[in-house]
């Protein structure tokens, strides 16, 4: 019994001395599993993005949060009317864009997948589109991580 509370002792010891520090954040774990193709800037920090970029992204995030899965499963209908917003918003960002040089660059590495899964939602498959549409929810939720 002495042997096991000072093991355990041991271990708690051990454990309260880890810095935070040393342990990963699971949000890092996630947005790298979700944009492995991106990254920062040369210095580690954020791109620069223009307004007009950030609201738009900032608008098809919440186009996302409020389409209900649960109401529009299997409703092809619904999924193009999001596919379409969507699109509307993708070539807002076109038409307004100011950026230039590598953050632009990285913006358009960001935006390649987000275009190719706005196009699926305009499609005819059902299955096709919900796997699209939580792609979307998980790549524009990273925009935050690489720009600012």
């Amino acid at each position: 019994m002495k042997q096991l509370f000072i093991l355990l002792l041991l271990v708690g010891l051990t454990y309260s001395c880890t810095s935070e520090a040393d342990r990963i954040p699971t949000t890092n774990i996630l947005d790298a599993a979700v944009a492995s193709d991106l990254k920062l800037d040369p210095n580690n920090q954020k791109w620069r993005a223009d307004e007009a970029t950030t609201a738009s992204i900032e608008s098809m995030q919440l186009l996302l949060e409020t389409f209900d899965t649960g109401k529009t499963a299997g409703d092809v209908v619904a999924f193009q009317e999001l596919g379409k917003t969507l699109n509307g918003e993708l070539n807002t960002i076109f038409r307004q864009c100011t950026m230039t040089g590598p953050a632009h660059d990285e913006l358009h590495t960001f935006l390649t997948p987000i275009m190719k899964d706005v196009q699926i939602l305009q499609g005819d498959d059902v299955a096709a589109s919900t796997a699209a549409q939580l792609r979307l929810q998980d790549r524009l939720g990273v925009y935050q991580t690489f720009f600012e």
